[in-house]
């Protein structure tokens, strides 16, 4: 486990967010958490830069 670490993310609008991040590691996977420390004004989805669109 790691302790909260701040992070930084630009979302796809080029919009910043301020968040807070931990990992945890299980037996057989780490699993990572990310959060907001502020209310984001709507909603967003994080995609890798790489995401192609399906169309």
């Amino acid at each position: 486990m790691t302790r909260p670490t701040q992070l930084v993310y630009r979302d796809r609008n080029g919009d910043i967010h301020e968040c807070l991040g931990e990992a945890f590691d299980t037996t057989h996977n780490v699993l990572l958490l990310i959060y907001p420390t502020k209310a984001l004004t709507g909603s967003i989805i994080a995609l890798p830069e790489q995401f192609k669109r399906l169309a």
